[in-house]
């Protein structure tokens, strides 16, 4: 299953704080500020319920909502770990999941699939040692 598009992919980023990647992921979403807000605050919601570290360095937002006509995986490689969530490890890899309301099977199958990547220590080493986003792009779609 292709988990993301080349041009969803941002690498190195050097932003400290989880409200500044989210924002920035979302604007490979749209360019719609209302929109943007909008999904920026459902995600943020969600993170209040229960934050989305998944443990070796992984966070993967997600919100099933009515902003978004189709999914939406957007990935973010940070340069630094920071802190998500406290008491919780540090952050390095965010996976942004993003799918309509009226597809929240494919929002299963799409968290599912990325879980099943995260366990393999292999799929992690590949990519902590990536060095452009089209090797993120190859590793995160094989």
């Amino acid at each position: 299953m292709k988990i993301v598009d080349i041009n969803n992919i941002l690498y190195k980023e050097k932003l400290k704080t989880k409200e500044k990647i989210i924002k920035k992921m979302l604007t490979k979403v749209t360019n719609d500020t209302l929109k943007e807000k909008n999904l920026f605050n459902e995600i943020i919601k969600r993170e209040e319920i229960e934050n989305t570290v998944i443990g070796f360095n992984f966070a993967i937002p997600h919100s099933k909502t009515d902003f978004v006509d189709k999914p939406y995986v957007i990935y973010a490689q940070l340069e630094n770990e920071i802190e998500w969530a406290k008491n919780e490890e540090l952050v390095k890899y965010v996976m942004l999941v993003l799918v309509p309301k009226k597809n929240s099977d494919v929002h299963i199958d799409i968290l599912k699939d990325i879980s099943t990547k995260l366990i393999n220590e292999d799929f992690r080493k590949k990519l902590e040692n990536v060095k452009n986003i089209s090797e993120i792009y190859e590793v995160l779609n094989v």
